[in-house]
């Protein structure tokens, strides 16, 4: 469980949007203004580093990043 306290911290620092971790799934949603969020790929890349990322899905306005299942 210490990967998600590093992605925890690293999300807190780097990411203006508001996002909920569900299980092995981050959840990151548009801004209170609508703007919609815009992935990069070194911010994936990072996520990546953490713990691998299995996929990414894009619903609506939220983006699913789903990660490998995490070790207890």
């Amino acid at each position: 469980m210490n990967e998600i306290n590093e992605i925890k911290r690293y999300l807190k620092k780097h990411l203006a949007y508001p996002y909920d971790i569900e299980g092995e799934t981050l959840l990151i949603y548009e801004n209170k203004d609508g703007q919609e969020c815009c992935l990069t790929f070194s911010f994936l890349m990072k996520l990546n580093s953490f713990h691998p990322v299995h996929y990414i899905h894009k619903r609506n306005t939220i983006w699913e990043i789903h990660f490998r299942k995490f070790n207890p």
